[in-house]
């Protein structure tokens, strides 16, 4: 005759009445093993009235219970069951959703909640093998100590309600203190290899343990993902920890944001027909409709709806916000930000910023920049010229034609040359570097057998590892501005390409940015905002007596300083008096 065994219990109602009679709980057979089946059922349930979290809340928390999915044993169990057997009932409890991503803000309990949830996986089946890996190894040994602690019960202290309802799991002095894996008192199946449940950090060298459950708890860290190469590195050494995951068990990662590329995202990037995944995330607070185009910091109170007020109150949060935006961002918002010096551009905002070139004002200073290559090869950068035209009334910077290609230093002198006599520009910047002499009297040569002015200034925009990037970065904030605009033309589909695999970053190092940092060179020529209109008979007159001095300054130098040895077209260094530009203003004087 088969032993009877009890909906989710493990153990025939024979030794469960031994286990009972010795719990100290008080309360009658029938009420004990409800109890310990709504344990195993009810993750709210366990969470509060059972492991005494009482600032866990209905509200608030149950969502993210409901997260962790029902488990339901019922019949699973009895007498000589195996461990293929337990495997097939763990892959049955959530079969559509193998993998999980919980994002929560930081300090709402997700933590807590997901420890709670290894008891209740312990509880329903203690042959289960658990292994919990965090960001660093700290967390992971402080998390090892807050599971066991549920279930060590000191010497002379009275049993917990979790104790008195699960007798059979108490673990004693030694194991409860240390830092030691957990092993399962109640386990039926000793004969395995892994321990009930341990830990680690995924830095470490992991052993060939398999597990049923895996869980990665804040694995993303702000040690571990502070730069590009940090999170691939981190990336890369998480998803080999998948191996260690049996077919049949579940991956859980918890967490909060730190960057856009950062394992979290990168994981949210895998379509959900090639990897499915159950995914909850929200926000400490949420804006209210009628102020969602208000900055974050003038944000007020009423204008939001908070989360979790009894703990994430107003007044913690704007202490956060003000403290450092960015990281508020990403913990208390899960809004991950670009890094600090990434440029990130959009092609659908770029798109957004093209006109037609009888759109593109007709008047206004027209200036060309270069930023050229000293080699022709196939791997060679491209050398790149940007034509712009400044809108000072507006500030705006409109580009009218980019031309890029790989050119010998006479191809790329005929080039500059043949730009500056279609445009006739009031300005030619052109990046110094190695060969600028060479360049310079090529350039020379072209001109003189074209008869075309060439007003160039060499600029040496300097080295730094940052320079760069801190020109085109400028673009992204004309562009959010609606300061830049583009004339639509064949150099379009190119010119947005290098845009948008331009990030700033060293990763990318060796992508073309030819075009971009052309165009940024431009920037320098726009005032820092729109001019204040003026009387249009005073703009005239203003404008004539410029042209007369200029023209009268232009015969004293072709009188007085003429140089045959060197173009008098040509300089090396700004001349004020050479345009209405002001370079002091543009950081293009020495």
């Amino acid at each position: 005759m088969p032993v009877p065994y009890h909906k989710s219990e493990c153990r025939s109602l024979e030794k469960l009445r031994a286990i009972h009679s010795g719990s100290q709980s008080g309360l009658t057979f029938e009420q004990w093993l409800n109890l310990r089946d709504r344990c195993r059922k009810d993750l709210f349930f366990l969470t509060v009235s059972i492991l005494g979290w009482t600032r866990v809340i209905e509200r608030v928390h149950r969502p993210v219970c409901d997260f962790f999915g029902k488990l339901n044993f019922d019949g699973v169990y009895h007498d000589g069951y195996t461990l293929e057997e337990l495997q097939n009932a763990i892959a049955r409890q959530d079969p559509d959703f193998k993998e999980g991503l919980l994002l929560d803000p930081r300090g709402a309990f997700k933590s807590t909640i997901n420890g709670c949830n290894c008891v209740r996986w312990l509880l329903n089946c203690p042959d289960i093998r658990i292994f919990i890996v965090t960001g660093e190894y700290d967390n992971a040994v402080l998390f090892l100590q807050q599971i066991k602690k549920y279930f060590y019960q000191p010497e002379g202290a009275p049993r917990t309600k979790l104790q008195q309802l699960f007798p059979e799991y108490i673990i004693g002095k030694r194991d409860g203190e240390s830092e030691s894996p957990l092993e399962c008192p109640a386990r039926i199946h000793t004969e395995q290899k892994e321990p009930s449940l341990w830990v680690n950090a995924v830095t470490a060298t992991l052993a060939s343990q398999h597990c049923d459950l895996k869980i990665g708890d804040d694995v993303v860290s702000d040690r571990n993902s502070t730069t590009p190469e940090a999170r691939k590195k981190l990336k890369d050494k998480y998803d080999n920890v998948d191996n260690l995951l049996d077919e049949w068990g579940y991956a859980i990662n918890i967490g909060t944001r730190y960057a856009l590329d950062d394992y979290y995202g990168e994981r949210l990037r895998i379509p959900q027909e090639d990897a499915p995944l159950k995914y909850f995330c929200r926000a400490a607070w949420t804006v209210k409709p009628e102020f969602a185009n208000l900055p974050l910091r003038e944000l007020k109170e009423h204008m939001v709806d908070l989360l979790f007020p009894e703990k994430l109150n107003w007044k913690v949060l704007r202490k956060k916000l003000l403290k450092n935006e960015r990281d508020f961002r990403c913990q208390q918002m899960n809004e991950p930000q670009p890094d600090v010096d990434a440029v990130n551009f959009n092609e659908d905002v770029l798109r957004s910023h093209l006109e037609q070139h009888s759109a593109a004002p007709q008047d206004g200073d027209l200036v060309i920049a270069w930023d050229w290559a000293p080699t022709s090869t196939d791997k060679a950068d491209y050398s790149a010229g940007a034509v712009g035209r400044i809108d000072k009334s507006k500030a705006e910077l409109h580009i009218l034609e980019i031309v890029f290609g790989r050119w010998k230093y006479s191809e790329l002198a005929f080039q500059i040359v043949s730009l500056a006599k279609k445009h006739n520009p009031r300005i030619i910047l052109v990046e110094k570097s190695a060969g600028t002499e060479l360049l310079q009297g090529e350039i020379a040569r072209v001109a003189r057998r074209l008869q075309v002015p060439t007003p160039i200034i060499f600029r040496d925009f300097g080295n730094k590892d940052n320079a760069k990037a801190n020109r085109i970065k400028g673009l992204e904030t004309l562009l959010a501005e609606d300061r830049l605009f583009f004339v639509q033309g064949p150099w379009i589909d190119e010119t947005f390409a290098q845009f948008v695999r331009y990030t700033g970053l060293k990763k990318n190092k060796g992508r073309k940015d030819d075009i971009p940092d052309a165009v940024s060179m431009l920037q320098f020529f726009l005032p820092a905002e729109p001019r204040t209109p003026v009387d249009a008979g005073e703009a005239k007159k203003a404008q004539e007596d410029a042209e007369k001095k200029a023209a009268g300054e232009a015969y004293m130098r072709m009188v007085f300083n003429r140089n045959p040895a060197a173009p008098p077209v040509m300089r090396t260094e700004p001349n004020p008096r050479r345009s209405r530009f002001d370079f002091r203003n543009f950081g293009l004087t020495q």
